[in-house]
């Protein structure tokens, strides 16, 4: 449990930071290390080797996890306002349903990043040789 909340931790200790810095930076360092909690479980790390980790699995698709998160992000807002709006048990639905499938996402691309950069790299075609 400790290192849950290492992570957590140094996770909104960088975003807070970046965020302090610029509204750009904040976003960046939380895109990088969104990952840093799943992995610390899926993949058995340290603290600080989930946050590396993370950063490595986000490194050439930045733009795509954010865009991926973005959404996911507003799918859960949008559906947690929605199910406030009916009383008593909206909240509670909205508690069960919205935090796993968010999770559920996240690990969904934590494996599809794991996928593609354990892929072995395609080969190129073989040059053809002229017939003689």
């Amino acid at each position: 449990m400790f290192p849950l909340i290492v992570v957590n931790v140094c996770y909104g200790a960088l975003t807070l930071l970046g965020s302090l810095l610029l509204v750009i930076p904040g976003i960046w360092l939380s895109v990088k290390y969104s990952f840093s909690p799943i992995l610390l479980v899926v993949e058995d790390q340290t603290a600080f080797g989930a946050l590396g980790r993370s950063s490595d699995l986000v490194k050439d698709f930045w733009f795509g996890v954010f865009g991926r998160l973005f959404l996911l992000i507003i799918i859960v807002y949008l559906g947690g306002f929605l199910f406030s709006r009916i009383p008593f048990v909206g909240p509670v639905i909205s508690g069960l349903i919205f935090p796993p499938l968010l999770a559920a996402c996240q690990l969904a691309m934590v494996e599809s990043l794991r996928e593609i950069k354990t892929a072995p790299a395609p080969e190129a075609p073989a040059a053809q040789t002229p017939a003689v």
